[in-house]
């Protein structure tokens, strides 16, 4: 780990607003172990199992 250069600064924005989803909906699940009773094949299935925007 490399410490920042003296009198160097870092800015942070802090967004309150809801998250957008990063990861691709048609992205496999197989081979995940799920934590819940329903199963699904793609990450958009597990979206919409949990009701996520």
């Amino acid at each position: 780990m490399r410490l920042p250069v003296t009198g160097s600064w870092t800015e942070v924005l802090i967004h309150g607003g809801p998250r957008k989803p990063r990861t691709d909906p048609a992205m496999s699940l197989k081979g995940w172990v799920s934590t819940v009773e329903q199963h699904a094949a793609t990450m958009g299935d597990a979206r919409r199992l949990h009701d996520c925007k």
